[in-house]
């Protein structure tokens, strides 16, 4: 055995045969080749993700894109508290990368079966907008006032109750930059624009009735008709003055147990369609009247509103949490726990009004204008060249960039139109006749401007 596989042999204390040490070798080169292969590919499905989401979301001229903002991740938060006996209050937060809102709820008990609230919330979001030249994110607001009122129809295991509840809401209006860019017209030539930009916002109201029933323990499914104005601000577009018209709601809330709860919500409406989904759980025992949970939610604007997604955490804490002076019994005869729909503390703890976005459109006007220069004319032709000069240019008797000529002739006398011919890009034009009486109209335009002179030509 030679010397150096002995000492590897040594080393290795495994493999004793040059034979042995190549087929090592082999496997690990092998191995080796597995890898970057493997690592090949990665780089290859990473590299076209990359161009896959950058052709998604990038934009052309005219700009025909839908965009949709990301306002989360965010916290919600929520504390409710009990005035006296037959009033409560509830203060609300949001707060996310693109999405602030700020709302309060003042609830009275009217009856025990009657209840009304009011409420009031101003939202700030972070959304993009399209306009001719591409998108542009912005920070727009709404502020909104909304009152419901609810009334228990018929006191029995199905606790069906009537809700009735309006809304008005203001989008103020915002002027942003224009913008001045370059695209190619149909004529293939370079074409300038100015984009003037603002988003115009909205002003907004609306009425909803409801109904609400418990189709079985723990369960919760409300049904409403939507009926929405929504006039949006524009001062450009002016076809998307309006939105108007009737939708529903459909909201399903399931108590897996005394802690774990589910909801559910659909939204078909005029200005939107807007679904959201969460999760919750109820009464931490160590932290008190505390309900956190997750959730989500994703606005699908229509009549060009953009769309917007949502998710993030809530937390709400309710300070007292005491049942009604008359409780109800669910199917069992048992007392209802003190957040079941006859709760005041959990009527004042949905708002009134709780809109899904700001009702802001992008509103732009586009002018064209042109890189290429007005076409002038500069002097008077030789209007009879003779028969030694069968040829002329016109070239010289224009100005301006990108000169297209073209030739019309009228034949007064003797003649034929087909005697003359013009080369469109250098404007010469060639006599090929015997002799005649013309009218020449030599026009010189490009995709700005185009001027033209007439003159009589005979030979």
């Amino acid at each position: 055995m030679p010397v150096w596989e002995n000492k590897w042999c040594k080393i290795t204390n495994q493999y004793c045969s040059i034979q042995e040490i190549i087929i090592l070798a082999s496997e690990k080169i092998v191995s080796m080749e597995a890898v970057m292969n493997t690592f090949k590919r990665f780089i290859g499905i990473l590299a076209s993700t990359i161009i896959l989401f950058d052709s998604a979301y990038s934009t052309g001229i005219p700009n025909t894109d839908h965009p949709t903002s990301f306002l989360g991740p965010s916290l919600n938060v929520r504390f409710t508290n009990r005035l006296v006996d037959d009033k409560a209050y509830s203060l609300a937060g949001e707060a996310g990368l693109g999405n602030i809102r700020l709302g309060a709820t003042y609830a009275w008990k009217l009856s025990d079966k009657q209840r009304i609230k009011a409420s009031a919330e101003y939202l700030w979001q972070d959304i993009t907008y399209a306009f001719y030249a591409g998108n542009s994110t912005e920070w727009v607001n709404q502020g909104a006032l909304g009152v419901d009122y609810q009334y228990d129809i018929v006191a029995n295991a199905f606790l069906p109750q009537f809700d009735l509840s309006a809304y008005g809401s203001h989008a103020p209006s915002k002027a942003i930059s224009s913008v001045t860019g370059a695209t190619i017209n149909v004529l293939g030539v370079p074409q300038t624009f100015i984009d003037a930009r603002r988003i115009a916002g909205s002003n907004a109201r609306g009425i909803s009735p409801a109904v609400a029933i418990t189709l079985w323990q723990g369960s919760r499914v409300s049904a409403a008709l939507n009926y929405d104005n929504v006039h949006y601000n524009t001062k450009y577009n002016v076809s998307n003055d309006d939105v108007v018209g009737f939708g529903g709601t459909i909201t399903f809330n399931q108590a897996f147990t005394d802690h774990v709860g589910m909801g559910l919500s659909a939204a078909v409406r005029q200005p939107f369609n807007f679904y959201s989904a969460n999760i919750t759980y109820t009464r931490v025992p160590f932290l008190g009247a505390w309900t956190i949970g997750i959730f989500g939610n994703y606005n699908d604007g229509k009549h060009t509103l953009p769309d917007t997604y949502n998710v993030g955490i809530s937390a709400d804490y309710t300070m007292e949490q005491c049942q009604d002076e008359h409780a109800r019994l669910d199917l069992k005869g048992e007392k209802l726990r003190s957040d079941d729909p006859d709760s005041l503390l959990t009527f004042a703890a949905t708002p009134a009004v709780y809109m899904p976005q700001v009702l802001a459109i992008a509103d732009n006007l586009t002018t064209q204008t042109c890189a290429l220069g007005p076409i002038t004319y500069l002097g008077t032709p030789n209007t009879n060249p003779g028969v030694t000069t069968p040829t002329f240019s016109f070239a010289p008797l224009f100005s301006g960039p990108n000169i297209v000529y073209s030739l019309a002739v009228t034949v007064i006398g003797a003649g034929s139109p087909t005697d003359f011919s013009i080369n469109p890009n250098s404007g010469l034009l060639t006599y090929s006749g015997t002799g005649g009486n013309y009218n020449l109209t030599v026009t010189g335009s490009n995709a700005c401007s185009s001027a033209s002179v007439s003159f009589n030509f005979s030979n």
